[in-house]
């Protein structure tokens, strides 16, 4: 019964769980990043864009997407 009640109020001193993992993040939903690939002798190859989504739902859990696209190329191998 006392571990019940100290876990009670842990829980209450804790608060909102995504205010915690949002504090400090220098990032959050609907922020995007764009770059350039770029191999040394070779200058721009490529470019890629990372993005993040949400707070979307992922088996009952609610968390943030991380969103990943690329593409390059050198010569005749693209990807």
């Amino acid at each position: 019964m006392r571990s019940l009640v100290v876990c009670l109020i842990a829980a209450s001193l804790l608060g909102d769980p995504m205010a915690a993992q949002t504090s400090g993040l220098p990032f959050g939903p609907g922020e995007a990043l764009r770059y350039d690939v770029r191999v040394a002798p070779m200058g721009k190859v490529g470019d890629g864009r990372m993005w993040i989504e949400g707070p979307v739902t992922i088996e009952g859990v609610s968390t943030w997407r991380m969103r990943f696209e690329l593409q390059a190329g050198v010569g005749p191998i693209k990807g």
